[in-house]
């Protein structure tokens, strides 16, 4: 538990492999940050069993290490870190051939002590705030279905069963020079966030997310959570990371 200022906030991170995978490609991780700001991510691998096992790891550490001894302000903390992880995860990719065209997508949510909160993501992993018992996505998916959806071209029912849903349009280890997506985020007593992998958000609907985050601790529902993704098939790895502000 850490105090943010006026607030204090709880947290706890879960995976779990799923009812299909043969293994596990997600990885997150959490930290306290120099200025005493929670940091929490979640990443999720891409380009088969090693690679994206490889790819996701490496983000969640590189992110971590860099933001631990990074002095820049929230926003410019995000960036650098996830631009360097995908630095990293480019020149790994072109050295090591069993690992060549590895990728990961990330999303970050930084809690700072005065009450603000940051959220930064590439891909299609996501970040949820529920308040008052009202669930809202706080990260827009950069996938293609997204994209059509947001240009009117699909409905919403349309991209959830869309067959292209996977098709990203941005990731680490797509391209130097990652264009990373930052959004300053208000918070109040009482908020829950929600960092969660693909696993969850493309097979759980929305309105049972936000019964399950409902729940009376923060430990229980990371639990059902993962369970209510296992109980739609667990076609995927599922991980979830939960910060909870009073």
């Amino acid at each position: 538990m850490t105090a943010a200022g006026g607030l204090r906030v709880q947290s706890v991170l879960q995976s779990d492999q799923g009812l299909v995978r043969a293994a596990n490609e997600d990885a997150h991780g959490q930290m306290t940050t120099p200025d005493g700001a929670l940091l929490l991510v979640v990443a999720d691998g891409m380009g088969g069993h090693v690679a994206g096992d490889v790819a996701s790891q490496m983000a969640v550490e590189v992110v971590l290490e860099l933001a631990a001894s990074s002095r820049a302000g929230p926003e410019a903390l995000l960036r650098e870190a996830i631009g360097g992880a995908n630095d990293r995860i480019l020149n790994r990719g072109s050295r090591e051939q069993e690992l060549a065209g590895m990728g990961t997508t990330v999303v970050a949510l930084l809690l700072h002590p005065d009450g603000d909160a940051w959220t930064a993501h590439v891909g299609d992993s996501r970040a949820y705030r529920q308040r008052e018992g009202h669930l809202e996505a706080i990260t827009e998916d950069h996938s293609l279905v997204a994209e059509l959806q947001r240009r009117g071209a699909l409905s919403e029912e349309e991209a959830w069963n869309d067959p292209r849903r996977n098709q990203l349009t941005r990731c680490l280890g797509m391209l130097s020079g990652v264009e990373v997506e930052v959004g300053w985020v208000a918070t109040l007593p009482g908020d829950r966030f929600l960092l969660c992998s693909d696993g969850l958000s493309g097979v759980v609907e929305a309105p049972r997310i936000e019964e399950v985050l409902a729940g009376e601790t923060i430990e229980a529902s990371a639990r059902a959570l993962v369970a209510a993704a296992n109980d739609c098939g667990g076609p995927d790895n599922v991980t979830v990371a939960l910060a909870w502000l009073s």
